[in-house]
């Protein structure tokens, strides 16, 4: 993960894409952070963003981990009119993807 680049790098080309896709007004970045340190397991990390588009606004939460050459990305979303309501499951759903190292 860490030679892919940073949380904030990572947080960057994830508004880039956003960005370029039809209909879409505004992506505000809310973090980028390591989400699970390497002694813990592989190294992960986590992006929350909203994105305001002709089809809504929505809130997304992304964790994305790189594991013996395969990316996996674990994607929430909801309209942000709900997240709040339901961040606290959307949290317990990122913290349930955890790949242990196999050392």
């Amino acid at each position: 993960m860490k030679d892919f680049g940073t949380p904030d790098s990572l947080a960057f080309r994830v508004e880039a894409v956003e960005k370029s896709k039809e209909g879409v007004t505004e992506v505000s970045i809310i973090r980028a952070e390591d989400a699970m340190p390497a002694s813990q397991g592989f190294p992960a990390y986590l992006v929350e963003y909203i994105v305001d588009s002709t089809r809504g606004k929505n809130h997304y939460l992304v964790k994305t981990t790189i594991v013996n050459k395969k990316l996996f990305v674990f994607t929430i979303q909801a309209p942000d009119s709900e997240y709040n309501s339901l961040s606290t499951e959307s949290q317990e759903m990122l913290n349930s993807l955890f790949i242990p190292n196999p050392s």
